[in-house]
């Protein structure tokens, strides 16, 4: 189903339409613990955002980067994606947003309670 729905955006040809269904993608990936596809995927999004200039697209998908970066233990790369986010989102007035990026971010500042596939997926 997302593929099909990747190649229809894909032939519309906008960049924000194929970087939201290739975030679902690696949403997916993620899910399935196939970590380095996500991020992979995550970071086409995030440049398609760019292209289109999307702010609310580009800081939902660093806040994914982040997300995944922490879940394979890249603290520092999971702090820059997630900083960035809550940067973009304060500046579009997405407080709430901003409120619950921090909250989350706190999960990886105590690794253990982070699924990983050891614990989680194995």
């Amino acid at each position: 189903m997302l593929e099909e729905s990747l190649a229809l955006s894909r032939a519309a040809g906008t960049a924000r339409d194929i970087s939201v269904v290739l975030n679902a993608v690696a949403t997916l990936d993620l899910h399935r613990g196939d970590y380095g596809r996500a991020a992979a995927v995550y970071e086409q999004s995030l440049n398609l955002a760019r292209e289109a200039g999307d702010i609310r697209s580009i800081a939902i998908y660093n806040g994914n980067l982040g997300w995944t970066a922490a879940v394979t233990g890249e603290y520092e790369r999971a702090e820059a994606f997630v900083r960035e986010a809550q940067e973009l989102f304060w500046k579009i007035g997405e407080r709430e947003i901003v409120a619950f990026v921090i909250a989350s971010s706190g999960r990886w500042r105590f690794p253990a309670t982070i699924p990983t596939r050891r614990r989680c997926c194995a």
